[in-house]
């Protein structure tokens, strides 16, 4: 086995000794797992980050024409355009 598969096989172990049962996993590593074929580890499925992110848009699109649209307030909201144009200039690749 990989090392780093063995070494993330046992961190859920010795978090779970502790008596937790939250493992967190960011994007890229569950993205790593998925693109090695890893679809869960001792039992705790791997979401597919890709695939969570096309259905929560078919979903979007099927509750749009009832009245439900996404959330627009607080981080998800689009920022005002003073504040776009100060990132974009930020951001800007030289």
């Amino acid at each position: 086995m990989v090392p780093a598969l063995t070494a993330l096989g046992q961190a859920p172990r010795e978090i779970d000794a502790m008596g937790t049962s939250l493992y967190p996993a960011g994007l890229y590593l569950s993205q790593w797992l998925i693109d090695q074929g890893i679809r869960e580890v001792d039992g705790a499925i791997i979401m597919d980050p890709l695939a969570v992110g096309i259905k929560m848009a078919e979903l979007q699109h099927q509750l749009a024409p009832i009245g439900i649209k996404r959330y627009q307030a607080g981080a998800w909201a689009i920022p005002p355009e003073d504040v776009r144009k100060i990132l974009a200039t930020e951001f800007e690749t030289k």
